[in-house]
């Protein structure tokens, strides 16, 4: 197995630098496989499996539409992704947004972790060894309301670009050329902090994520074979996550019988202490599972348009309480009327785009971000900038996530983030495209040679 490319010597290294090219979109694609067939085969967990053919036809539909829009780019380039390397990461100076990212998160860590959380820094320890109390106190200061922490929220917004784009490039230099690694912790720091101080996965699993992403990128950057003592030390890393996260899980449970969301039935087994299989798979499984129910739900409800923001309720909520709108019915509202919640359980990210966008158009937002997903991963491969590797990894991040919810929508200053870096790498590239077709124009007005000139004069004279 191996994750670089091939030399192109023979029929192997084709293949093997093909499916490198396709790395990113095959990656994300198998992790929305593997959550679906958990759903629909009914183990661990036995679901309902409501409106199972309309779920299944939209699933197809989105990952066929993520994939042309993935391939498209490629043929409109004229020659498909190349894994070859034409500039590395050489300078030793950080960009001034990655530095101004880092330290804006560390300035940020004391006053997050004061507002969201029941504990102070000094009481970290205490809310390590008591989860569940950590996840209930940041649950009810969420409830409050964002009116409380607007300040807060303008000023994580206006980082945001900042803050997202620090952890992908740090952690693709150190993967690259062993640099930076002291501040690559620094920008760790912040998000294993938050995230124990409030008992949540969201901070440490996006960390995760994004460091994986910057690996695989720099792995095929740099045509590095993934050998049998890498699958065996990845098996081990993703054996260690898993571990911690049923473990915290298990923390919130406080010993409570397990009831999966969406399952017919609870399981039996106590999750005290983390030791009943059962209750771990399980807990893995709803993870993965749980929102193609909630999403085959989402299909009995009347679609109605949510006015453009609702795909993001906290940003909806936001904006919303700013400006005293009430909040729009949308297809996640009706939710709590069909058996579920649109707060505390998944429904995929299909359903929250259905908020804005009616279900049959759907595919068409995968399309456009299989496309963006193709087009930041070609550049990261030739010139891996802090721009493009931030807009890259996030947009697979949220690709990847589909099956649970629309990840990057979950905090309002992080999706206001995203999209402002979506928005500075696209002027970049028209900008870039302006330049080259006007050295194009000049190479094609150019007068002609001295030499063609006489001959010109030449023939006129004959």
């Amino acid at each position: 197995m191996m994750v670089g490319s091939g030399t192109g010597k023979d029929r192997a290294g084709s293949t093997l630098g093909s499916f490198a090219r396709r790395l990113p979109i095959t990656l994300a694609l198998s992790w929305w496989a593997f959550a679906y067939l958990l759903w629909l085969v009914g183990w661990p967990i036995r679901y309902p499996t409501t409106n199972a053919l309309q779920v299944t036809l939209l699933v197809v539909a989105c990952g066929a539409a993520a994939v042309l829009g993935f391939s498209a780019v490629r043929w409109a380039r004229g020659q498909a992704v190349s894994p070859t390397v034409t500039s590395a990461i050489r300078d030793d100076r950080l960009p001034l947004p990655v530095v101004i990212g880092v330290v804006g998160a560390l300035a940020l860590v004391p006053v997050t972790v004061s507002t969201y959380s029941g504990f102070g820094l000094a009481e970290l320890g205490d809310a390590l060894s008591d989860q569940a109390a950590a996840f209930d106190q940041a649950s009810q200061r969420i409830l409050e309301g964002s009116a409380s922490r607007s300040g807060l929220l303008l000023l994580q917004a206006a980082l945001a670009p900042f803050t997202l784009s620090a952890i992908p490039y740090l952690a693709l230099a150190w993967f690259e050329r062993r640099r930076h690694g002291l501040v690559l912790l620094l920008a760790l720091a912040p998000p294993i902090v938050i995230s124990i101080a409030v008992g949540r996965d969201q901070q440490l699993g996006w960390s995760m994520v994004l460091v994986g992403a910057s690996w695989v990128l720099s792995r095929v950057r740099r045509r590095m074979p993934l050998r049998v003592g890498g699958v065996i030390a990845l098996a081990l890393a993703a054996a260690i996550a898993m571990t911690i996260f049923v473990s915290r899980k298990f923390a919130r449970f406080a010993g409570a019988i397990i009831c999966p969301p969406g399952a017919e039935t609870c399981l039996g087994g106590s999750a005290n202490g983390g030791s009943d299989v059962e209750s771990g798979l399980a807990v893995l499984s709803s993870y993965a599972s749980q929102g193609f129910e909630g999403l085959g739900r989402a299909l009995n409800a009347q679609w109605q348009f949510g006015g453009g923001l609702s795909h993001a309720p906290a940003l909806q909520a936001q904006i919303s309480a700013l400006f005293g709108w009430p909040l729009p019915t949308t297809v996640s509202s009706q939710l709590n009327e069909l058996g579920w919640s649109d707060s505390w359980y998944w429904s995929t990210g299909m359903t929250g785009i259905a908020n804005d966008v009616p279900w049959v158009l759907i595919p068409l937002v995968f399309l456009v971000q299989g496309a963006l997903l193709a087009a930041t991963w070609r550049r990261a491969l030739l010139a891996p900038d802090w721009l493009t590797v931030a807009v890259f990894t996030y947009t697979w991040l949220g690709l990847l996530f589909t099956p649970q919810n629309l990840q990057l929508t979950v905090s309002g200053p992080s999706y206001v983030g995203y999209l402002v870096l979506v928005t500075c790498y696209l002027i970049r590239g028209a900008l870039d495209s302006t330049r080259t077709q006007s050295r194009t124009l000049v190479g094609v007005t150019r007068p002609p040679t001295p030499a063609r000139r006489r001959g010109s004069a030449a023939a006129e004279r004959a």
